[in-house]
């Protein structure tokens, strides 16, 4: 076989197995929904702040942080529950914001994200529920993103839940560590 034949077979593979995957992306699900719990010995009242303070409490757990140490924040809005709003500049995550769109010092906290500059960043929608269980409180952690129509973004997904979810169980081990070392000051919404 000629160099000339080999380089033509290469691209025709490389061409299928492109085909191939763009085709099995258009099959994937167009939303990922992730989910983690953990029971962390302590009220709804004391795990509030480490949920509703970006400032003061999602710095001090977010697993996300560990990826990029020089991630830069800044702050608007309120300072804890709905309206607080937190943005950064990273060159591993990207640059994005969080806003805190729902807040109840009993029942948790709902939050709308986005991520990237441009014309199609990745937005994601999250909720830290708290509900009793024994003598402490259940804190389940769902975020829901839409990959579109995308068949690339759709291929990504199954990378994606994986992240993601490795990161839900850092935070949430983060969260129960804090809220179960110390008495936390109770926020109000």
């Amino acid at each position: 076989m000629k160099y000339g034949q080999i380089g033509r077979w290469s691209a025709f593979i490389l061409a299928l197995a492109l085909g191939a995957s763009l085709l099995v992306g258009r099959f994937m699900p167009k939303q990922v929904v992730v989910s983690r719990s953990i029971t962390i010995a302590a009220t709804p009242q004391a795990i509030y702040p480490l949920l509703a303070d970006f400032r003061n409490g999602w710095t001090r757990w977010d697993a996300s942080d560990d990826e990029d140490p020089g991630i830069a924040y800044a702050y608007s809005g309120a300072v804890t529950g709905v309206g607080a709003m937190q943005t950064w500049i990273s060159k591993k995550r990207g640059n994005g914001q969080m806003t805190l769109v729902s807040a109840d010092t009993l029942k948790g906290v709902a939050f709308d994200q986005v991520v990237g500059d441009g014309k199609d960043p990745f937005r994601m929608q999250g909720t830290l529920s708290m509900e009793p269980e024994g003598q402490g409180t259940r804190v389940t952690w769902t975020d829901h993103a839409e990959t579109g129509s995308d068949p690339g973004k759709r291929l990504m997904a199954p990378l994606l839940t994986k992240m993601i979810a490795q990161s839900m169980e850092k935070s949430l081990a983060g969260i129960k560590t804090l809220a179960e070392s110390a008495p936390l000051p109770v926020a109000t919404p």
